[in-house]
């Protein structure tokens, strides 16, 4: 008998048997096989499972006490691979490379299937053509079905239907180079047709001085994607305080993957991505590369928006005048990280409302760091269309186009030219990798026709970043830009004209001179704390007013305890430049074995000397942390003291959230829920999350299995589920968990990797088996055991398991099947039957559980009659 080595990664027939065999027998049992060894044979070339070490098994180990033997003879050449299609995770010398489809033929004369080598299997393999020779391509053009030893014979691929996975051995001399987190693109997957809404609706109330303000926003994005055409639409509505609704939309697009260009095409409304010029919203069509397309080896940003909140405040968030991002922050510093990328040159604008109804706004810059790419890699763009801005009587048409190159390691090229009927503008610059950091320095030339002014200028910009590693200190991001008075970026000259055009002056749009923006962080030791530093400072040709804003923060740890120290400087709501000082003191409680607890107190100093101070105690409860909740109480010099509630809830469908607060003049509250809908061939799937590019979980009848890695995501009634943040063009492994879902269900893989496209709604199918478990105890007729390791079919003949230690089965049997073969020879007396006919019908509703049956394993009266006879004459014959 011949069973498969360790790396071999057998199927499960043979598996369970020779699992079932040690466990019986014992380890011993099977070093008594090989007391003689024969010389071993070389693997088959058309064996589908080529990896394989000869032993001889002796079938009399497996007899009972009446001498039945169980037949073993299907398992003497291997595992017996039946001849079909397999979609299969594909990994070459242990490197996963993604899903595929690959086939298996039977072979002449034999019982075991092979592989058909194709040259498209060997190309996602990543095999050297010209390496393998021309006698190998000129094979694989032909009709012949050949085997992988058949062109590599050092090579081999060993298929494990359990796990459904295809693992290839090739020489590595024999395989491409290729980089680090290379994904071949053939294993991109575009998705299923869909349609997705994600939504965030928040609802406030605030009550000061007597008077009320309800203002409501709900947030929407849109998608829906078929034949690789995702289609997009970004937008929100308002209701403020004045009554009615007012709808902005951010974007309307559709794009599609240009694999060849590694970019893609966007027809639409969408932004320019800003890291040559400033960032540009447009009504036309785009097609730009993609760095997310590049192994992460080749790979070269939404900025982090943080603050303070001194209350239970609503941070909201517009670029180009268009709100964004919308959401509530608990009193202390904030930190928002997940905004879609809309380009990397338009500064936002946040707005900090707080509860008493005092604002502060402040800018944050949208801008690039410099540029390097590595040799030979290039980014490019084309874009076409129309200048989109509300604000505008006239948008002008516009072309743009850019270009980056690197040179060598330490070089790289770029520029890029603008052209509309009254502007022009190119630019030119270098980026250098030097031993001092990485550098920049660009300059643009413009002319624009204002009214009936001709105006032309430069603008000079220097970048600089820098990693100090003997001094853990980060320059991340340094830019300065000096231009000339008659230098207009594309948008600005555009606003200008406009007003000119509406009879007001050009200098009603401010125009920048000098900017300088920082970004530096510090690491102080083990025990010293880490320092942060960001902000910018800018003046203006027509404008006396300088702006200077920045944010400071020092944090660090004492024991379980942390503090924080934050100084900001923004523009409040009279356009004054304030100060604000915070000093935060985190404090762990309770026991690590249950739920968290912080206690927080916040102490903070406005730009009017006004002093405050909050303690707030928060927690999470629940099994996965489902709800979150808080309350706190503060007192400040102007309002005395006031104290608020608030509550999160994250259930398998949307997250849910309130809050109220009240002071001495004031009183506050809002509701909220988001969350996320997809809408596909197999109904409504509803999630908690929404990404960009997501997955699909398809598991029929595991209702109740949690997808890993995500909290809270759980398979619905259908066995659907959302995978809500995948990684586009990277292998992303989703694994789900099989505890909670009914013992009637049985899942034949937990585990898939898929490499989607950007914005793809891909569908991972998990195959499941339905029926009763049942542990069946049976006998023979005179009463002996079935025999060990026999097989156990259905009626409709399908294999269903294999008698174990003891005569004991355990199958899982569908409501309609109530009949049990089991067969131990290819003789007809080497067979019996099982009725399950007295099994009791399931009672609806009620849970399922594995159940247990006993019953005779008769052998047919004819066959038994014959089976007689034969004995008779045997016994007569030795008479």
């Amino acid at each position: 008998m011949r069973v498969f080595s360790r790396d071999a990664r057998p199927s499960w027939p043979l598996s369970r048997l020779s699992v079932a065999l040690i466990l019986v027998f014992g380890p011993a049992s099977m070093s008594m096989a090989q007391e003689t060894p024969a010389p071993a044979a070389p693997p088959s070339a058309a064996s589908a499972s080529e990896s394989l070490v000869d032993i001889e098994f002796n079938e009399d180990f497996a007899a009972d006490a009446a001498g039945s033997k169980v037949d073993f003879s299907r398992f003497s050449r291997g595992n017996p691979l039946l001849p079909g299609d397999y979609r299969v995770d594909l990994s070459v010398n242990g490197k996963a490379l993604g899903r595929t489809e690959v086939s298996v033929k039977a072979s002449p004369g034999q019982e075991e299937g092979r592989f058909c080598v194709t040259r498209a299997l060997l190309e996602r393999l990543g095999v050297d053509f010209e390496k393998l020779g021309e006698p190998a391509a000129l094979a694989l053009a032909g009709p012949a079905c050949l085997s992988i030893k058949d062109l590599i014979p050092d090579a081999s691929l060993t298929l494990d239907t359990s796990a459904l996975s295809l693992e290839a051995s090739i020489p590595q001399a024999l395989l491409r180079r290729t980089a680090r987190g290379y994904v071949d693109p053939a294993a991109w997957d575009s998705g299923v047709t869909a349609a997705v809404l994600g939504y965030a609706f928040n609802s406030y109330r605030n009550r000061t001085a007597g008077q009320s303000v309800d203002s409501s926003y709900l947030g929407l994005n849109l998608g829906f994607n078929a034949s690789g055409w995702n289609f997009r639409h970004n937008g929100g509505m308002s209701w403020p305080v004045q009554g009615g609704s007012t709808y902005q939309t951010q974007n309307t697009y559709v794009q599609r993957d240009l694999s060849a260009l590694r970019g893609r095409l966007t027809l639409g409304e969408a932004n320019t991505s800003g890291e040559i010029f400033d960032t540009v919203p447009f009504l036309g069509a785009q097609v730009a590369s993609d760095d997310r397309m590049l192994p992460d080896s080749q790979r070269g940003y939404a900025p982090v928006v943080r603050g303070i909140a001194t209350t239970q405040a609503r941070v909201t968030i517009r670029q180009s005048g268009v709100i964004i991002y919308d959401t509530p922050v608990a009193p202390g510093p904030f930190e928002i990280d997940d905004l879609f990328p809309a380009g990397y040159g338009g500064d936002l604008e946040v707005t900090v409302t707080e509860s008493d109804g005092r604002q502060r706004v402040f800018s944050v810059p949208y801008a690039a760091v410099p540029q390097l790419l590595r040799p030979d890699t290039m980014r490019f763009s084309a874009t076409g269309g129309r200048l989109r801005n509300p604000a505008l009587l006239d948008e002008p048409g516009f072309f743009q186009g850019t270009l980056q190159r690197g040179f060598t390691n330490r070089l790289t090229g770029y520029g890029g030219v603008q052209a509309a009927e009254h502007y022009a503008a190119a630019l030119l610059g270098a980026a250098v990798a030097s031993p001092i950091g990485a550098l920049s320095a660009d300059l643009s030339a413009a002319r624009s026709e204002i009214g009936q002014d001709h105006l032309s200028g430069h603008s000079l910009r220097l970048g600089y970043s820098k990693f100090l590693e003997q001094f853990a200190s980060n320059v991340s991001v340094s830019a300065a830009r000096f231009s000339t008075d008659g230098f207009f970026g594309f948008s600005d000259a555009a606003l200008a004209a406009d007003a000119v055009r509406r009879g007001l002056s050009a200098d009603s749009v401010w125009r920048p001179r000098n900017r300088l923006s920082l970004s530096f962080s510090q690491a102080l030791g083990e025990n010293g704390g880490h320092l942060s530093l960001s902000g910018f400072a800018q003046d203006y040709w027509n404008r006396d007013q300088r702006d200077l804003q920045y944010q400071f923060s020092y944090t660090n740890r004492f024991r379980s305890m942390s503090y924080t120290l934050s100084i900001n400087r923004t523009r409040d709501a009279a356009g004054r430049m304030a100060n604000m000082v915070m000093a935060s003191l985190s404090i762990p409680l309770g026991r690590s074995d249950r739920p968290p607890m912080t206690a927080m107190l916040n102490l903070s100093r406005d730009a009017d000397d006004r002093m405050s101070s909050q303690a707030t105690l928060s927690g999470t409860a629940g099994a996965g942390n489902e709800l979150g909740w808080g309350v706190a109480a503060g007192h400040a010099e102007t309002q005395g003291a006031s104290g608020s509630l608030n509550a999160q809830y994250r259930s398998r469908y949307a997250n849910l959230q309130a809050f109220f607060g009240q002071g001495r003049d004031y009183r506050s509250g809002s509701l909220g829920i988001n969350g996320s809908a997809v809408l596909h061939a197999g109904g409504l799937t509803l999630s908690p999350y929404l990404g960009e590019t997501i997955g699909l979980v398809e598991a029929p009848d595991a209702a109740g299995a949690r997808i890993e890695g995500y909290s809270g995501v759980v398979l619905d009634g259908k066995g659907f589920g959302v995978v809500p943040y995948m990684t586009p063009y990277r292998l992303n492994e989703v694994a789900i968990d099989p505890k909670g879902i009914s013992a009637d269900v049985e899942l034949q893989a937990t585990s898939q990797q898929v490499a989607p496209r950007a914005g793809a709604v891909v569908r991972l199918q998990y195959k499941t088996t339905t029926g009763r478990a049942l542990l069946v105890d049976s006998r023979l007729a005179d009463g002996a055991r079935l025999p060990f390791g026999a097989d156990v079919r259905d009626a409709a003949g399908h294999s269903v398991g294999t008698v174990g230690q003891g005569g004991r089965i355990f199958v899982r049997m569908s409501e309609s099947n109530r009949l049990l073969t089991v067969r131990w020879g290819e003789q007809a007396a080497l067979a019996c039957s099982i009725d399950l006919s007295a099994l009791p019908a399931r009672v609806a509703g009620a849970g399922a559980k594995l159940e247990r049956f006993d019953g005779p394993c008769t052998v047919p009266a004819p066959v038994a009659a014959q089976a007689a006879g034969r004995e008779a004459d045997a016994a007569g014959a030795i008479e």
